[in-house]
């Protein structure tokens, strides 16, 4: 029994040890490089490509760009084309059991053609390169389960899960518990996995010792922690192992990954503290102008200034971009730990343009089409090249010319405007004027016209016929015009009987007219005629006129001595007297009835018989001039009253 136990334990050793080996080998990457790199004769005929003929022994190469690979081509076994947009590129190169190859940046020219050689060379170091991991997840039938692969000690996980991160190969992975048989899986490593292990009732072959305790530290932490390819959490970290040989794999972002072994004793203490090396470096731009956009490997960073920006160990191609500024663009190898700080000034890609027009400014700008402003025009920001630069008034010829606007250089452009217009002055006394029919002025009218034939008329009211004309306007011609709207005329003759009254005055709508007889135009329309001659009386006399009318007024004045009008001007100089009269003896008797009540209040007041005889006489005098002059006020009103009866009687 001792005997079988014993060759069961050293076959599993030898198996275990064999299994080790071979797992063992498949942490090896080779390495490639490139042997050689030119240009060829060979012209490409797409002119917006380039190709690249690569020859290499080594099979199944996968092509990767910064930039974009249009098409890749397997022309026989060791040949392949790749075609690419021309520019510079940052190629990066795989192949299965190697570790990629990346070539720093490097211009291929437009339609031109390369060859490139590439050969295997050496073997990696023992370590897993961090792009390159694929996550196997293991979920297991029972708990508390031990597992490995390669020659590393088993990892007793408590969970039903495992988890473990390995690059690409074939692997063989080992699970044994107490009480259950060993599990074997061979599979094939090339991307995320998840696989189902259920554990049959059995006896394992493991031999399993008591575990150590294990403290794991790093600087930075938060470090991920992989022992013998398991995840078993972040720095810092302690936990138990089974006593034996380990690799320790401390992974983080923007790190070079460590790897190391360590062995750990049964009930002892191991504690680790590493310290990663960066796979970084830092950028800083102080680009000039501000606002500045950055680029790296087309992918957007920011604005300048940028300040401590952390950037992955590679080489890069960086891209400086901002309006109205010709592009930078720059190969930046960035090393671990190094400090890059870019302080290129970025060159112009503007000018400055300054229009004036003459004789007049405030003509538009047109810049290719487009209303730019007016002058005097100036920008001092226009992006260079070539533009269509047209000046447009009222008035005058467009101007258009093709201008270059250079970098960081002032365009000045002064331009001499054609007129395209005459003159026009219109002179029409007491009258609208009206040009093309529309009503442009009254009395007076100037203006500037492009060349051609214009209606103008001139409207002074219905009594006046409108007077119209057409002109033309000739470039530069300065055109007086007059217009006279012609009166629309009657005539009214005018005879005043008896001969002694035959050369009376005549008035025309209260408007002397001259004395009679009398011929008088007048322009269409109610006229009131009045003939007025001294001892005669007035008479007046209501006409319509119209146009072309020839009308006769005779006029009888009678004489002034006895008639009505005589009486009735006779009794109103009388009714204007007894007003006069009635007023003077108002106010003469308002005057001495305020004085004698004053004296009669001296009187009231007197202390002496003198005074008071002085101030009673008088105010005893007052009050009957005051009497007098009310009844003389009584008389004049009554006179008022008859003369206005009288009047108004005849």
């Amino acid at each position: 029994m001792r005997i079988n136990q014993t060759i069961r334990i050293i076959f599993a050793i030898c198996f275990t040890t064999l299994f080790q080996t071979l797992s063992f080998t498949q942490t090896l990457n080779r390495q490639m490089k490139v042997d050689t790199l030119y240009q060829s004769s060979r012209v490409v005929l797409e002119t917006d490509k380039a190709v690249i003929m690569v020859h290499s022994q080594i099979p199944n190469l996968r092509f990767e760009s910064n930039r974009r690979i249009d098409k890749v081509t397997q022309v026989s076994s060791g040949d392949w084309e790749v075609w690419i947009p021309y520019g510079t590129h940052i190629l990066k190169i795989d192949a299965d059991g190697f570790q990629r190859l990346e070539l720093p940046a490097t211009n291929f020219a437009q339609k031109r053609s390369y060859e490139m050689a590439i050969k295997a060379v050496g073997f990696a170091p023992d370590r897993i390169a961090d792009e390159n991991l694929f996550e196997i997840v293991f979920k297991l039938s029972e708990d508390n389960v031990y597992s490995s692969y390669g020659n590393f000690s088993p990892t007793l996980s408590k969970s039903k899960t495992i988890s473990y991160k390995l690059p690409q190969g074939e692997f063989t992975f080992r699970f044994s518990k107490d009480g259950f048989a060993d599990e074997t899986k061979t599979m094939n490593v090339s991307q995320n996995q998840q696989l189902d292990i259920t554990l049959k009732a059995g006896t394992t072959t493991q031999i399993f010792s008591l575990p150590g305790i294990v403290q794991i530290t790093s600087e930075p932490s938060g470090a991920e922690i992989l022992v013998n390819g398991q995840k078993v959490g972040a720095t810092p970290y302690q936990g138990e192992l089974v006593a034996g040989n380990h690799q320790l794999e401390l992974r983080k972002a923007l790190y070079h990954s460590d790897v190391s072994t360590f062995t750990i004793e049964e009930g002892k203490t191991k504690s680790l503290s590493l310290k990663l090396k960066p796979r970084f470096g830092i950028l800083n731009v102080t680009e000039q102008p501000s606002g500045t956009s950055v680029y790296l490997n087309d992918k957007f960073i920011g604005e300048a200034p940028i300040t401590n920006y952390t950037i992955e160990s590679q080489t890069y191609s960086l891209l400086l971009t901002q309006k109205f500024y010709h592009d930078s663009t720059f190969s930046l190898e960035v090393r671990d730990g190094e400090t890059y700080t870019i302080t290129t000034q970025m060159r112009p890609a503007f000018g400055t343009l300054s229009v004036t027009s003459s004789p007049e400014n405030n003509a538009e700008v047109f810049l290719d089409g487009k209303k730019a402003g007016v002058t005097p025009f100036t920008n001092n920001k226009l992006t260079s090249g070539k533009y269509l630069l047209k000046v447009s008034k009222e008035l005058y010829n467009d101007t258009e010319e093709q201008i270059l606007i250079e970098d960081g250089k002032t365009t000045t452009k002064t331009i001499l405007l054609n007129k395209n217009y005459g003159e026009l002055n219109v002179t029409a006394n007491e009258s609208k004027i009206f040009l093309n029919n529309k009503e442009v002025g009254e009395g007076t009218y100037t203006a500037r016209l492009n060349a051609g034939r214009y209606q103008l008329r001139a409207e002074r009211g219905e009594k006046y016929t409108s007077d119209e004309k057409e002109v033309y306007v000739s470039v530069g011609e300065n055109k007086n015009i007059t217009l006279t709207p012609t009166p629309k005329l009657g005539s009214v003759s005018v005879f005043v009987e008896p001969m002694e009254a035959s050369d009376a005055e005549i008035f025309v709508n209260e408007e002397y007219k001259g004395t009679a007889p009398k011929v008088l135009p007048l322009l269409i329309g109610d006229y009131r005629i009045t003939a007025k001659k001294n001892n005669f009386l007035d008479k007046t006399e209501t006409i319509s006129l119209l146009e072309n009318d020839k009308k006769q007024v005779r006029f009888e004045l009678l004489t002034y001595e006895g008639t009505r009008q005589q009486s009735i001007d006779r009794w109103a100089r009388g009714k204007w007297i007894s007003i006069a009269g009635a007023t003077l003896a108002t106010g003469v008797g308002t005057y001495f009835f305020l004085s004698a009540e004053k004296k009669n209040d001296y009187y009231n007041a007197a202390t002496n018989g003198t005074d008071v005889k002085n101030f009673r006489d008088i105010r005893d005098k007052h009050q009957l001039y005051f009497q007098i002059s009310v009844g003389g006020a009584g008389a004049f009103l009554a006179g008022t009253i008859y003369s206005w009866v009288m009047e108004k009687s005849y």
